[in-house]
């Protein structure tokens, strides 16, 4: 008798909290499905418009593995074929015309995450005896993020299904129907039939002294496995089997994404595939050419795995099977060539289930936060951050590394002395180097937003120009209050002077009184921006762009005087510059003035030179990569010129120049002149002194 029927009281009480824990599960889950979207304010990131997508090929009599191949076996797609079609007989939500087929679609998803819930519940009594660590199992199951978010979008809770059902078959000595699950999840998604490996195990163990008793026995679980899987994929075979190897191909040929195998690739995308869908003979699946020797990784992870598939047990109870299990999926996770944020549900219910503890939950958590780091705030807030997905990456792999001991442990029974104390020095080490990752994530974030923006060149020029002592930015729009104040708060006193007339509110005559010269930003030409020019004199005024102004307003009447670095006899101005160095190049940001309109076009000339005056590299261009010309500046314009200037790599520390200038269609450079009025020699302007490297 197992040890949780030795109490019906108990085991009828905790049936009863299952029931009711499973209504609110099921609830909560399906009104999500209804009013949340995943991403939330970020980004929807879910593949639901993918399965549409596939799914509305068949208006044109089109079906998957019948007249194209995907990366996914059969059995996913069809069901999305299935709701598609359903959801043409709903008319359709104008609002979002994918409401319908994401409802249909997405009620199986919370289906199979009912069933999920069920056999998390199943298994925790197999290992557990108390009502209260059971209860803690699905509570933790049901708090947990990721599955709900892989529900929301992606159908890797059903592949978790067919894996823990077949678990719960084998420890039920039903070998046959663990086989069946196995075969149907394989069809949903490949990971299923890693199962195979643990009923393998089982049957070894448990079987090893009649060696013939266990060859027929897994000989059993072989021919049932294959022969559901033919059954299930016979009508692809029989009408168009080039399909079906289109896809074997496929997943043998595409490349690494997402882990630290693709990081040593130098690959830093996400797990596209490359290939026509169309084409049954398609072989280019690689988004990116291997490089590293995948026989021979292979070869050691088999070996690995061979080598604790072998070492024998004390026993083949449910927490060693269920821990072979968890050993099984951590492995072909540290083995695979990719990983998506998705995948983390297939190795969460091992953790909560064999460690279902504060030790278990930092796994939890911890895995958790990183999907977070690498989706969103990677993929979609911060692309071009390389060294976060790196790191991501190498810390999900000593998460996994770690897991894969823990499990070991459970099966082998063999007790590392201070491992609890590992465990405690290895989640603490990834959790402040996750926190450590946050200042660098946090910076590389305002500076990607800063140029995206359309304020992005105005808010680094006005950078540029401040002084030690903040001085008074009167914006005249919320929204660009809004976008200037996170860069610019610091280094001026913001000021928002609109028209809402607002009790209190700062009015221009109220700003003209109590500031003696204000910078002011003018948004789209409102007309509160031509009241504070009404009340002082303009300084200086600059057009960057879009319809707007920026105002440098004197209310005191002393004179206030524009920056300006080098200023020509035809009006062009050096008003700005800033100087970024990005290890093997400087960026040089460049903020030209017209006082008058453009009558000629000039090419802009950036150099480094020696202490000495020796040119040491440079880069010769016109404003803005070409994008705008002198010629066609107007009146007062503001333009943004970046140049790039690539360092010698032989480059000798020291101290070097940096110096701007125009020239003409002859070569001949425009004479300009400092502020003071004084000519600047060859028309040179000093732009900064730089100590490198």
């Amino acid at each position: 008798m197992r040890v949780f029927e030795k109490s019906p009281q108990k085991t009828s009480s905790t049936r009863a909290d299952f029931w009711l824990l499973l209504a609110l599960f099921v609830a909560f889950r399906l009104l999500t499905l209804l009013l949340l979207k995943p991403g939330g304010f970020i980004r929807d990131w879910s593949d639901f418009d993918t399965y549409l997508g596939i799914a509305q090929l068949s208006d044109y009599g089109l079906y998957p593995y019948l007249h194209f191949w995907l990366e996914w076996p059969p059995l996913v797609p069809w069901l999305m074929v299935g709701a598609y079609r359903l959801s043409l007989l709903i008319p359709v939500w104008t609002e979002d015309p994918r409401l319908w087929f994401v409802t249909i679609l997405g009620a199986v998803f919370v289906l199979f995450e009912a069933g999920n819930f069920w056999l998390v519940y199943r298994l925790a009594r197999r290992l557990l005896t108390g009502r209260a660590d059971i209860l803690r199992v699905l509570a933790m199951y049901a708090l947990l993020f990721p599955p709900v978010y892989a529900m929301l979008g992606f159908f890797d809770g059903m592949a978790l299904f067919f894996i823990l059902f077949s678990l719960d078959l084998l420890l039920a000595d039903r070998f046959k129907g663990a086989a069946m699950a196995a075969a149907v999840g394989t069809l949903v998604k490949l990971t299923p039939i890693i199962t195979a490996g643990v009923a393998a195990w089982l049957l070894w163990h448990r079987l090893k002294p009649d060696r013939r008793r266990a060859a027929i026995a897994w000989l059993g679980y072989v021919a049932t496995l294959a022969g559901a899987l033919l059954a299930l994929l016979a009508p692809f075979l029989l009408i168009a089997p080039q399909w079906l190897a289109a896809h074997a191909r496929a997943v043998l040929g595409r490349s690494s994404w997402e882990t630290g195998w693709a990081a040593l690739e130098g690959y830093f995308g996400f797990g596209q595939l490359a290939g026509n869908r169309l084409n049954p003979a398609e072989t280019a699946f690689a988004a990116h050419p291997a490089s590293l020797p995948w026989l021979w990784i292979s070869l050691a992870f088999a070996a690995l795995y061979l080598a604790a598939f072998f070492l024998r047990p004390k026993d083949t109870s449910p927490r060693r099977v269920l821990a072979f299990g968890g050993l099984t999926i951590t492995l072909f996770l540290l083995y695979s060539k990719g990983y998506s944020p998705q995948f983390l549900v297939l190795v969460l219910p091992f953790i909560i289930l064999l460690l279902p503890n504060g030790a278990g939950l930092g796994y939890a958590l911890a895995l958790t936060a990183l999907n977070v780091l690498e989706q969103p705030v990677y993929f979609v807030m911060l692309p071009k951050a390389h060294w976060l997905l790196t790191a991501v990456v190498w810390l999900r792999f000593a998460l996994f590394a770690a897991l894969a001991v823990e499990f070991w442990v459970q099966v082998s029974g063999f007790r590392f002395r201070g491992w609890r104390v590992a465990r405690v020095i290895l989640l603490a080490a990834v959790f402040i180097w996750m926190a450590s990752l946050l200042p660098r994530a946090a910076g590389e974030y305002r500076a990607a937003q800063s140029t995206q923006q359309p304020v992005g060149a105005l808010v680094l020029f006005l950078q540029t120009v401040a002084r030690a002592e903040p001085q008074p930015l009167v914006i005249t729009t919320r929204p660009a209050y809004r976008q200037l104040y996170p860069y610019l708060h610091r280094s001026y006193r913001l000021r928002l002077a609109d028209d809402t007339q607002l009790p209190g509110a700062p009015t221009p005559q109220q700003i003209a009184k109590t500031e003696t010269m204000a910078w002011v930003w003018v948004e789209d030409a409102a007309a509160v921006g031509q009241k504070f020019a009404d009340l002082g004199a303009i300084a200086a005024d600059y057009l960057p762009g879009d319809g707007n102004r920026l105002l440098l307003t004197d209310f005191s009447g002393d004179g206030v005087a524009p920056p300006l670095m080098a200023s020509a006899e035809n009006g062009m101005e050096l008003a700005g510059a800033s100087v970024r160095r990005n290890d093997d190049a400087l960026t040089v940001q460049l903020f030209w003035h017209a006082a008058k309109p453009g009558a000629a076009d000039y090419t802009v000339f950036t150099q480094l030179l020696s202490a000495g005056g020796q040119y040491i590299a440079g880069h010769d261009g016109q404003p803005a990569a070409g994008a705008n010309p002198t010629a066609g500046w107007p009146a007062n314009a503001l333009v943004s010129d970046a140049h790039r200037i690539d360092l010698p790599p032989d480059l000798p520390p020291g101290e070097y120049r940096l110096v701007a200038g125009m020239y003409d269609a002859s070569g001949a450079r425009l004479p300009f002149f400092a502020p003071d009025g004084s000519p600047l020699a060859d028309g040179a302007i000093p732009v900064k002194i730089l100590t490198l490297p």
